[in-house]
């Protein structure tokens, strides 16, 4: 059955059709949420709340409407939110531990994360894989989903934009720059950090 139907049949109050619909969209999830930057262990808890919230939606919330959009893209939302709330809590405990840090003689001082090196010798080592993640981490956030959500996700400007509340152009704009700095990325070249490619 079509996810977009058992989701509805759901709603009618059928627990069957959830179950089905969770193992059609579980692994959905979890992709997405790596792509997003979530180690596995964490993006399967993101994804079990992100399920849970979808669930809650037949009692209360925002229920998937099909006059508004895909259920794919419906979810992917969920599950952004989901994903956003977890960094601004990451965030805060980040900006408590270094208060705290400040306070005590010998603090430590927070450590800036390395950027991936991506070099020839991992390509051909049968490694692009992993040298693409480490481009698209090298994007702007709002870059990358633009990729993520159209190139691995395969939903459409149209709902991307309603996915992440901007207009389709907007997202069209931001997944062309994303694809001129990644074509700069492996061809070894830098970008200026701001716009397009140098």
């Amino acid at each position: 059955m079509p996810p977009d139907a058992l989701i509805l049949e759901y709603y009618a109050g059928s627990d069957a059709a959830f179950s089905e619909f969770y193992g059609q969209f579980w692994h959905v999830l979890i992709r997405f949420l790596v792509h997003l930057g979530a180690e596995s262990f964490l993006a399967e808890d993101l994804a079990q709340e992100t399920m849970y919230r979808i669930a809650r939606t037949r009692a209360r919330g925002a229920r998937f409407d099909p006059a508004s959009g895909s259920l794919k893209g419906w979810a992917l939302s969920a599950a952004r939110n989901i994903w956003l709330d977890h960094l601004k809590r990451r965030r805060r405990r980040i900006q408590e531990q270094v208060s705290m840090d400040e306070r005590t003689p010998g603090g430590l001082s927070p450590v800036e994360p390395s950027q991936p090196a991506c070099q020839e010798t991992e390509l051909l080592a049968n490694e692009t894989g992993e040298c693409l993640r480490a481009s698209l981490f090298r994007l702007p956030a709002e870059q990358r989903e633009a990729v993520l959500l159209h190139d691995f996700e395969n939903l459409t400007y149209d709902e991307i934009g309603r996915t992440i509340g901007v207009p389709a152009a907007t997202v069209a704009s931001r997944r062309k720059l994303a694809i001129e700095k990644l074509r700069v990325y492996w061809s070894g070249g830098q970008t200026d950090g701001q716009g397009g490619a140098e």
